[in-house]
């Protein structure tokens, strides 16, 4: 008999293992939003927005035997997870990837996909009306994006901002 493996998370890690896994294990991947955001492409997204559905990445064709629940974890025991919706998934092995987070509009607000689309295009719709551009944080998300601005949009203005003098 197959081993049940839970999956919570759909991100990088969590839906490359339940692909991995999907012909040799009862896979249940436990993830509340619709869509994979490729995390590091929505940065020049911002830029440029006919990016944005390639990184966005439907869950609904990852498994082909195993199985998809749009839902959160709310507690994981040795037995399997409880989802927010009171129903119980039992489990032989659990993984959590919960993965991180951080503003939009390069990841989602909890699970609006639809939101981050709307933010995507505020975003975008700011940087072609301005003339100047402070990006506050010269770290790697920072830096690319500058690069993505300069690149796209010669005409503008960038400032890096940084406590640090590197």
């Amino acid at each position: 008999m197959p081993k049940r493996v839970a999956i919570v998370g759909g991100g990088y890690i969590g839906a490359r293992l339940a692909k991995s896994l999907d012909d040799a294990a009862e896979v249940t991947l436990i993830e509340p939003r619709s869509h994979f955001v490729h995390t590091p492409a929505m940065i020049r997204a911002v830029v440029d927005p006919s990016l944005l559905d390639r990184a966005l990445i439907p869950y609904d064709q990852l498994l082909k035997s195993g199985r998809l629940l749009r839902a959160r974890a709310s507690a994981i025991d040795e037995g399997g997870a409880t989802l927010d919706s009171g129903q119980r998934v039992e489990a032989d092995y659990i993984v959590v990837g919960a993965g991180s987070s951080y503003a939009l509009p390069f990841k989602p607000e909890g699970d609006d996909i639809e939101g981050l689309r709307r933010a995507n295009r505020r975003v975008h719709d700011q940087l072609r009306a301005a003339r100047t551009i402070g990006i506050v944080g010269a770290g790697a998300v920072g830096t690319e994006l500058a690069g993505e601005i300069a690149h796209a949009m010669p005409d503008k203005k960038i400032t890096l901002i940084s406590a640090h003098d590197r």
